[in-house]
């Protein structure tokens, strides 16, 4: 989700509808059938041209729109590498081979806290999200919870370190 002029604006990558009623993530493909790539960069491009950082971070996200992904599990994998380096993250992503129903003690479970059709089914306890200046915030007011390329766009080098304090607050339930 971005912040655009008219206020939050969701952006999903579309996939195609198999004909079976199972798949694996893995195997998700991207539809292509409409122009989506084009269509998310004018959103973000509209969106962040005028935020303070969007020059120095756009280059970083450009490819993704560029490149054909066929596997939505690649496209995601690859942009969220990209995110976390742009805020100074190294992550540790360790596939698996099955779906492990029951998770260890130290292992957090946000398999079900996102849903395309749904805000947040489960809000994160631990997380208050960071106030920082937004684009349209003057004219629509602060929006929480965007996709971190508003962070970015907007803070900059600053985003990792309001991600941090954002981990220290008491959150908001």
């Amino acid at each position: 989700m971005i912040y655009g002029a008219n206020g939050p604006q969701i952006l999903t990558v579309p996939v195609t509808k198999g004909n079976r009623l199972k798949i694996y993530t893995k195997d998700i493909q991207i539809d292509y059938t409409t122009n989506w790539p084009k269509i998310h960069f004018k959103a973000i491009e509209s969106a962040y041209r005028c935020s303070p950082f969007y020059l120095y971070y756009i280059d970083y996200l450009l490819p993704f729109y560029n490149k054909k992904y066929s596997f939505l599990y690649d496209f995601n994998l690859d942009i969220t590498h990209t995110v976390c380096q742009l805020i100074g993250i190294t992550p540790i992503i360790n596939e698996t081979d099955h779906y492990i129903t029951n998770l260890s003690g130290d292992e957090l479970d946000f398999r079900n806290s996102i849903h395309p059709k749904q805000l947040m089914v489960k809000p994160d306890q631990q997380f208050a999200p960071p106030v920082y200046r937004q684009v349209f915030e003057p004219k629509l007011g602060f929006v929480a919870n965007l996709s971190v390329i508003d962070l970015i766009f907007n803070t900059g080098p600053d985003a990792m370190k309001l991600l941090l304090e954002s981990t220290n607050k008491k959150a908001v339930p």
